[in-house]
């Protein structure tokens, strides 16, 4: 439920709208008007009705605009996770690194390449690979998990990244340069 009324402050009339929010708390939203506090003061209860009503209608609007946006943008997300949900987790942050490479400094992709490269490749590589490589960081401390083969996104829990930041406090990692 929205209402809407006419409130005078410093001279200027505002339409007040009160309004539930997602979370169905009451807010308010005080919308300007171009009619002055003398005016508003002088206009009849008709006129100060229609006022409302215009801003609440604008009001809602707006609302309505902001929604249709969020349920682009979360459909967006749906559709980027369903394209990508079958793409190797490993592939996919290689592949988000390079998206990224000209948006920031060289030092600081490089050292995300690095990051990438190191641990993070290290932990989330099939064991198998890893064996055949003799490339198995840090053999002697214990994985909570070994992979039989290449995760895809959709395989990624928050499971797994708790198990990979486990492992790095476990190889006392301090800051997390992998």
């Amino acid at each position: 439920m929205i209402t809407g009324s006419l409130q005078t402050k410093r001279d200027v009339a505002y339409v007040v709208v009160s309004y539930k929010d997602d979370n169905k708390k009451w807010k308010q939203k005080w919308l300007r008007t171009e009619i002055s506090a003398k005016d508003a003061n002088k206009l009849g209860k008709k006129k100060k009705l229609e006022i409302e009503q215009e801003y609440v209608e604008k009001f809602k609007s707006e609302q309505e605009e902001n929604s249709k946006k969020k349920i682009e943008m979360q459909k967006t997300d749906n559709q980027i996770l369903e394209n990508y949900r079958n793409m190797p987790f490993l592939d996919f942050i290689e592949e988000s690194l390079k998206e990224f490479k000209s948006q920031v400094e060289e030092s600081t992709y490089d050292n995300w390449c690095s990051i990438y490269h190191g641990r993070i490749t290290n932990f989330f590589t099939p064991i198998k690979e890893l064996k055949e490589q003799n490339n198995v960081i840090n053999e002697e401390i214990e994985r909570k998990i070994y992979y039989e083969k290449q995760l895809t996104i959709a395989e990624v829990t928050q499971i797994h990244l708790q198990f990979f930041f486990d492992w790095l406090y476990d190889c006392r990692i301090k800051r997390c340069y992998c």
